[in-house]
């Protein structure tokens, strides 16, 4: 529902807005599926014990990076924000108490619930609505390909509203992911009418990148 008028995200025992993790090859009391004995709510008896990560709003875009192990997520906002998060197990990403970096102000009113949710953790990068960037972020991936060594180590994400592809640069020398800057892969005029659904890397770590007309393009080096 628009704005999360329930808090659900936050609820501990709604699994609408967290990330889940089972396991199908077993089974757990009555359900189709099995409890991971190490999810990190398991053994909390007022938390679903599926959950393994809370406050997301619409994850598009989830990816393991190979070379980390590290899990990344893109989320959709709302109104202002788009982000980019790392995923950990027990991690608290702030949605619908938080949209992108601050606060989400609500338009609908909601009881609270009691203060009892872990610290919220802040996105590795948001950009704005409001300054053109973007209306919808599509997740992609931490590149650890051959042919274009430029990119190494970077997360490559897009948006769909505005056909861009980005290279989100991130600093090698920091212990968790931190952000430096934001390369545009393709210029305006090159972007035009790609609309990104899914990028991708292909068997050799490569990326592609989906079209909404059909296409599936391959990106092979960086614009000047």
């Amino acid at each position: 529902i628009q704005g999360d008028p329930y808090r659900l995200a936050q609820n501990p025992w709604a699994l609408q807005g967290k990330l889940m993790r089972i396991d199908v090859d077993s089974r757990s009391g009555s359900r189709p599926y099995g409890i991971p004995a190490d999810n990190p709510f398991a053994t909390q008896p007022q938390w679903r014990p599926e959950i393994w990560a809370l406050g997301l709003r619409n994850v598009w875009g989830l990816a393991f990076d190979p070379a980390t192990g590290l899990l990344w997520a893109a989320d959709v906002g709302q109104d202002f924000w788009e982000e980019i998060n790392v995923l950990h197990p027990g991690g608290n990403y702030g949605w619908s108490d938080r949209d992108g970096p601050g606060p989400f102000s609500r338009h609908h009113g909601s009881r609270a619930l009691a203060d009892s949710t872990p610290p919220f953790t802040d996105p590795v990068h948001a950009y704005s609505r409001l300054h053109g960037d973007g209306l919808c972020i599509i997740g992609g991936f931490v590149y650890r390909g051959k042919a274009m060594p430029a990119l190494s180590g970077h997360y490559l994400f897009g948006d769909w509203a505005m056909g861009a592809l980005w290279a989100l640069e991130l600093d090698p020398t920091a212990d968790s992911p931190r952000a430096l800057r934001r390369h545009r892969l393709l210029p305006p005029a090159a972007s035009a009418g790609i609309n990104p659904p899914v990028i991708a890397a292909d068997a050799g770590g490569e990326p592609l990148v989906l079209s909404q007309n059909g296409w599936v393009l391959r990106l092979e080096s960086i614009a000047d």
